[in-house]
C-alpha cells in the first residue's frame, strides 16, 4: 500500500475485498464486502491492490498529528450563517452551525468526492454513462461541479442556487471552475425551471437541504412535473433528501409518484438522515446481476462504493 498518500487528516484505513484500500477520519463499518465512512468525517482512496479475502482485518489505526483547523471565513446572510474552515487541503462548508458540513472540497484532488451523500448521487452513472447535459438544484461548494467536470470535461451543466453569497463563496473559496459549459444562476429551483424552460437534460440533480430542512416546493407535484419535462427521454432525476423524520418523506415520495410513474429507486445511507432516490422518466427493467457489473466497472473507474450502493437498493415498482 502506498502510505505516502496517505492525508494528514486520516485517522484509519482499511482495504476492501477488491484489493482497494481507503483512508478514514473517523473509524469505518463493516459492510459485506469493504468499509464505509460513518459520515462524520471523509474518506478518500488511496490504493489498489489484489484483491483479498482476508479483507477484514486490513482496519489500522494510524498515528498522526491532527492538522490545524483554520476559520476562512464566516458571515450571516438571508439564508443561513456559512462559514468555511480548512484543515490541511480540505476546505468544508459549514450552514447554521460548525458541526453539519455541507460541502468538502480537498485542493489537492478536486475531483475527489468526500461526502458519501454526493459520492451516492453520482450512482446515476450506472444508467447514464455518458451525460450530454446536467441541472443542479443546490450549489454549496461545488464538489459535485469539480467532480463531473474532470471527468466529463464537455458536460454542459446548469447550476441553480437561491443563496448569492454561496455562489460567490463557490467561485472564490472552491475554485469553481470557471467554462462556457458551467452556467450558474441565482435563483429559486421552483422559478428557474418556469422561468427558463430547459428540454433534454439527461440528468437533473436535486440538493437543496440547508442542513436543516426541505423546501416546501419539493412535495409539490408542480415542481416534479416540470423536472419531468425538462429531462431527455431517457433522462433521470436524482434527489438527495435529508429526512429528519418519515413524514418528511412520504409527501415528497406521493408527488414524485404522479409526476416520474416508472421504477424509482431508493438509496439509505448507513448512519445518515440521507436518502437518495432516482427517478426515471422512461421505464427501466433493472437487471440486479447486470447493475452489479456495472457498479464494479464504475467503482474501478471513479473509486466510489458502487458495489455497496448497488447492494442497499430498494426498488419502486412502476405505478
Amino acid at each position: 500500500m502506498l502510505r505516502h498518500n496517505l492525508p494528514d487528516w486520516a485517522h484509519w484505513r482499511a482495504q476492501d475485498a477488491d484489493g482497494t484500500w481507503w483512508a478514514y477520519e473517523v473509524e469505518p463499518l463493516q459492510h459485506f464486502t469493504g468499509w464505509y465512512e460513518n459520515e462524520v468525517g471523509q474518506c478518500v482512496r488511496i490504493d489498489k491492490e489484489q484483491a483479498n479475502p482476508q479483507w477484514q482485518t486490513t482496519l489500522s489505526k494510524i498515528v498522526s498529528v491532527k492538522p490545524k483547523k483554520n476559520l476562512l471565513i464566516a458571515e450571516e446572510t438571508h439564508w443561513a450563517k456559512v462559514e468555511v474552515w480548512q484543515s490541511d487541503s480540505i476546505r468544508s462548508l459549514y450552514l447554521h452551525d460548525d458541526i453539519a458540513i455541507q460541502s468538502q472540497l480537498d485542493l489537492a484532488q478536486k475531483h475527489q468526492l468526500l461526502k458519501q451523500y454526493s459520492r451516492a448521487m453520482m450512482s446515476f452513472l450506472l444508467f447514464k454513462s455518458q451525460p450530454k447535459s446536467l441541472l443542479l438544484f443546490g450549489l454549496g461548494g461545488g464538489s459535485i461541479i469539480h467532480f463531473l467536470h474532470h471527468w466529463f470535461p464537455q458536460l454542459a451543466i446548469q447550476a441553480v442556487d437561491i443563496n448569492e453569497r454561496i455562489i460567490a463563496i463557490a467561485k472564490q473559496y472552491f475554485e469553481l471552475p470557471e467554462v462556457p459549459q458551467i452556467n450558474i444562476h441565482n435563483c429559486d429551483a421552483a422559478s428557474f425551471l418556469e422561468n427558463t424552460p430547459l428540454k433534454n437534460q439527461d440528468v437533473i440533480l436535486i440538493d437543496l437541504h440547508d442542513g436543516q430542512s426541505l423546501p416546501e416546493f419539493l412535495s409539490k407535484s408542480d415542481f416534479l412535473t416540470q423536472c419531468h419535462q425538462a429531462l431527455s427521454a431517457e433522462g433521470v432525476l436524482v434527489f438527495n433528501l435529508l429526512i429528519q423524520q418519515e413524514q418528511d418523506f412520504l409527501p415528497i415520495m406521493l408527488a414524485l409518484r404522479q409526476s416520474f410513474t416508472a421504477t424509482s429507486l431508493c438509496l439509505s445511507l448507513k448512519n445518515d438522515q440521507n436518502i437518495i432516490v432516482l427517478a426515471f422518466k422512461s421505464p427501466q427493467s433493472i437487471d440486479m446481476i447486470e447493475l452489479q457489473q456495472r457498479a464494479s466497472e464504475c467503482q474501478e473507474k471513479y473509486a466510489i462504493e458502487f458495489e455497496q450502493f448497488v447492494a442497499s437498493l430498494t426498488i419502486i415498482g412502476a405505478k
